[in-house]
């Protein structure tokens, strides 16, 4: 990770909250903010989400989850996927809903 001032660090994180409220993908966000991978964009946003005020978080929180839930729709209409990478897919989505959850 490259060396980054705190207040720098928290414009990043302000700016993947912003992002990902407006419903980029990790993998989007890491690329438009320089990001070496979307998992950090991906970590970045949980932090910054468990580290807001409790309404804020809410907000976000409740966003995300619908966002989730949104793309689990669409992961399960997806004609092109075999049975194994749409439970990978849906596992995954799962997970970060859970911890979403308890953030």
């Amino acid at each position: 990770m490259r060396e980054h001032s705190v207040s720098t660090v928290q414009s990043i994180d302000e700016q993947v909250l912003e992002l990902r409220a407006e419903g980029w993908s990790f993998a989007r966000i890491a690329d438009q903010l320089e990001l070496p991978r979307a998992t950090e964009a991906q970590d970045r946003f949980l932090l910054a989400l468990a580290t807001s005020p409790s309404g804020v978080r809410n907000r976000i929180r409740k966003g995300e989850l619908t966002r989730l839930g949104q793309l689990a729709d669409r992961i399960r209409c997806r004609p092109t996927l075999d049975e194994v990478e749409r439970e990978r897919l849906l596992d995954a989505v799962a997970h970060l809903a859970d911890v979403v959850r308890r953030s």
